[in-house]
Order: C-alpha cells, then structure tokens, then sequence
C-alpha cells in the first residue's frame, strides 16, 4: 500500500510540474494609442495625449510625417500646410523587451477655399466650377456666382444670361463639437462672352472744352450705344461730347448692346464733375475696384473730382501703403493685403493758386487679401533660445521694416504677454523677460494688418 501510495504521489508531481511548466504565460498588455484635441483658438494647432497606451516603462515617440519630432505621452502640433496629415505614436517598454507597437490616425488641417473654371466649348455662358478647396465631412461650402445666384453644392455648374465679367466667390465653413473652425472666401473674376461685351468709359473734362466720353473697348459694327448723361439728356454717338448747364455732379451711365448677340448687354455708370465756370479748386476723389482685374491682390481706380486736366495741375497721391505717384491724374493702384488705408491727394495749380489736400479711407477686403506679407514675415522672423529659460529674443529680417505686435499664448489660449515692435528699416530685436512664465509649451503670434506667424515655443 505505501509503495502504490508514493507512485500516486509521484505521478501527482510530474504532472503538476509539466502543466506549470508548459501552461501559457499571460502576457502584459501592450498597445500605443491615442487622442486628438483641435485647439478652438488656431485651425492648425493639434494637442496629442498618448496617456491612453498600454504597458509599462513606456517610451513614446510622436511622428508627424517628417519624421521623429517628439517625445513623451503628451505633445502638440503646429502644422505649416493645410490638408490631411498622418500621425503615428511609436510606443516601447524600457523593461519588456516584447512591448513595442505603433498606431496612427489621419487628421485633417485647416481651411484653404480655392477653385477652377472651365467655360462649355459648346455654350458661352455655361461655366464648370470645380472645387478644389481643403475638405472634410464637417465642411459646408457656398457658392456665389456673381449674378444674384448661388449654390450650396461641392461642385456646381452655372449657366449666365449675359456676358459679362462675374466676380464669383466659394465660401467655406469648417465647425466641430466646439462651434465654428475656420471660414474661408476665395473669389476670382471670370469673362462670359466677348471683352468687346463689357461697358467700360473714360471722361476728359476741361475748362475751355465740352466733356468728352470715349468707351474703353473696340466695339463691333453692330453695337448699339445708349449714353445717359445725368442732366436728362441721351445720346446714341459712340464718342459722343456734352456741355453743362450748370456746375454740378452728375451720374453718367453708358449701356450697350450687340444687335447680332442676343447676350451681350452691359451697363456702367460713373461719377462726372462739372465745374467749369468758376475754378473748381478741390482734392477730393472718388475711388472703386477694378472690374476688369483678376490678377492677385486689390486694384483701385482713383478718380480726383477737379476739372483741372492732367496739363494744367499737379496730382500727388499717397496710397496709405507706402507707395505713391505723382505724375498720374486718375492712378490705379494694387493692395497686397487686407485692412483700411488712408489715401491723400494733393492737388496745386499755379495759375490759379489752387493748392488742396483731401484724405479718406480706402477699405480691402480680407476675402482678397494676399497672403505676400505673411510669407515676407515667415522668412525674417526669428525667436530665440528654444527651450527659453528666463528670456525671449525677437529678430525681425531687415526685409520687413513694418511696425508689429506679438503675443505669447498658452496651450489653453490664454495671452500671457503682449506688446510691439515699432517698424524700422533694417533689422530689429527685441528682447523680454519670460520669468513669470510656468513650464509648458507656448506659441508666439508675430504681425500686423491681417499676417500673423506662428511659432512654437518650449520652456
């Protein structure tokens, strides 16, 4: 009995010692992973929290398509160009040689509206629109087509009932959980049918002479002129002149219309100022984009309403930018960038002792601000250390001689300092105390008049 009572043991033992050794092991989880969070205050600023991967001694390394860029299980991103990006989290255990993964997510950045055209080689006035703006799911585009139309589609096809030049603009919406991203408005010009379809006229207007009228296109055989002259007279001349009654300022309209195409009819009108017996001695000035451009930037007409001619008075203008011109009566002059600008003209006419100055404010629109200043300041800006510790450097290139603003915004959007470098030609500094700044990671905004920087800081 003892001898079958030790083989029982014995049997008991082997088998326990070959299912322990041969049992699976368990092992620990191992997984990277992790969440996204749009910052509400910048489309393009991304913060990344890999706290959520699994394992232990973990190591984090954060790719954002160029490469390793950063370490550890929290980190944000300021991303340069518009669209979708891929971001992989690259995760690895210190004491598991066997814990190692990566996972990735694509995102989506920023709001860039843009679009091309094409016109129906079979019908004139039939235009393609297609879209090629930065796009997702939580995107709604509008369309507005320059003739009182539009459309909310992705892609849209017009068709016009004149020709004409049409400024047609797409305007793109972004929004999240949080409300409203990013809004975006790109417009360009288009020509439906003939340049010879558009109404368009110069004035020269004297002292010793009728008013002249003179169309600013070639015209066909068959176009028909109908000139309104303000004062309730008319004329059907192509060229025609007209003399006042009396010194006042009449609105002058020019329609046309081609007997042989049924499209093409077009109307302009403009301002005239008729001041011719007695000395009209003023600087004021009309101005009005020009509807023919469709170059970048913002064309303005500038129209002074004295009736001194071009031979017997001097015009300065000064376009509120920097430039200016000093030998043109009626100038034209194009803004790079968005915001109000104080234009001047001074007008001085000897024989009569007219010496005037008159100033207003001319306003171009954000939607064709051009992006130039912002790419002039990319490239002369300069933030130093990186980490900073107790001080921050601002170097601005001897290229952009503009004054500027700057302020450093924390990771909630919070401005924790602010102030400004006065403009200067040459190359600036500038320096401030950071002392009171907590570790964290911080952006510095850089510019003026609608171009802004971005850069990221670490301390």
């Amino acid at each position: 009995m003892k001898k079958a009572s030790h083989l029982v043991q014995y049997v008991y033992w082997v088998f326990t010692f070959y299912f322990f050794v041969n049992a699976p092991i368990a092992k620990a989880q191992c997984a990277a992973n992790f969440s996204v969070n749009q910052e509400w205050y910048l489309p393009n600023i991304f913060s990344f929290d890999g706290s959520s991967s699994k394992g232990l001694n973990l190591n984090y390394e954060w790719d954002f398509g160029e490469g390793v860029e950063a370490y550890g299980p929290n980190t944000f991103k300021v991303f340069k160009t518009p669209g979708e990006h891929e971001v992989c989290l690259h995760v690895w255990s210190s004491t598991d040689t066997n814990c190692q993964d990566t996972y990735c997510q694509k995102i989506w950045v920023g709001c860039v509206a843009q679009y091309t055209y094409k016109v129906d080689k079979n019908l004139a006035t039939r235009v393609f629109f297609s879209n090629k703006s930065t796009h997702d799911s939580n995107t709604v585009f509008t369309w507005d087509f320059g003739d009182g139309s539009s459309s909310r589609a992705f892609e849209a096809i017009h068709t016009y009932t004149s020709f004409g030049y049409y400024t047609v603009c797409l305007t793109l919406k972004r929004t999240t959980s949080m409300g409203l991203l990013c809004y975006e408005t790109y417009c360009d010009s288009l020509l439906i049918g003939s340049p010879n379809c558009i109404s368009y006229f110069g004035v020269e207007n004297s002292l010793d002479s009728p008013t002249v009228f003179f169309p600013t296109h070639a015209g066909t055989s068959s176009m028909l002129y109908n000139w309104s002259f303000g004062d309730g007279d008319s004329s059907s001349l192509k060229y025609p002149t007209h003399t006042y009654a009396a010194d006042s300022n009449y609105k002058v309209c020019l329609k046309i219309m081609d007997t042989l195409q049924t499209l093409c009819t077009d109307e302009y009108c403009r301002m005239v100022y008729n001041h011719k017996s007695t000395p009209f001695c003023t600087a004021q000035f009309t101005d009005s984009k020009d509807r023919f451009y469709s170059g970048p930037g913002y064309k303005v007409n500038f129209v002074p309403q004295t009736t001194y001619s071009s031979n017997k008075a001097s015009y300065l203008w000064s376009f509120g930018d920097g430039d200016s011109s000093n030998n043109l009566r009626e100038p034209t002059h194009i803004y790079t960038k968005a915001g109000a600008y104080r234009v001047c003209l001074s007008v001085l006419n000897t024989i009569s002792a007219c010496k005037v100055t008159d100033c207003h404010s001319v306003y171009v629109p954000d939607s064709l601000a051009s992006s130039l200043a912002k790419d002039l300041l990319e490239t002369n800006f300069r933030a130093y250390p990186n980490p900073i510790s107790d001080e921050l450097t601002i170097e601005i290139g001897e290229q952009y001689s503009k004054a500027l603003n700057y302020s450093i915004i924390d990771m909630q959007g919070r401005e924790m300092a602010q102030g400004s470098i006065p403009a200067q030609t040459g190359s600036r500094k500038t320096t401030l105390s950071v002392q009171h700044l907590p570790k964290g990671v911080y952006i510095v905004r850089v510019g003026s008049e609608g171009a802004y920087y971005y850069h990221k800081l670490l301390k």
